[in-house]
C-alpha cells in the first residue's frame, strides 16, 4: 500500500468519482501544438497540486522541448531543519 506505483494510483483516473458517480472522468488525448507558460505552486507525481495560473502562450518555443526534467525540483528539507532556519 504504501509503493507510489501501486496499481489503485494507476486507476484512480478511471475508477469514477467518489462525489459523482455519474460523472465522465474518461481521459481524451489532444493533439500536441500549443504552449502555454503557467505558474504553480508543487507537483505531486508529474501533476499539478492545487490550482495553476496561466500566464501566456509561447508561440517561440516547440512543444517538444517542454519535458518535466526541466522543472526546478527543491531540495528536500527536513521539518526540523526547517523549523530551526525560520527561527534563526
Amino acid at each position: 500500500q504504501g509503493d507510489s506505483g501501486s496499481s489503485s494510483k494507476a486507476t484512480a483516473a478511471t475508477a469514477g468519482s467518489r462525489w459523482n458517480a455519474g460523472k465522465d472522468l474518461s481521459f481524451v488525448p489532444i493533439r500536441m501544438g500549443l504552449v502555454a507558460e503557467v505558474s504553480f505552486g508543487q507537483l505531486e507525481n508529474r501533476r499539478f497540486r492545487h490550482g495553476v495560473k496561466f500566464l501566456r502562450w509561447r508561440p517561440d518555443r516547440d512543444p517538444w522541448t517542454c519535458r518535466y526534467d526541466q522543472l526546478e525540483v527543491a531540495e528536500a528539507v527536513s521539518f526540523d531543519d526547517f523549523v530551526t532556519g525560520m527561527l534563526s
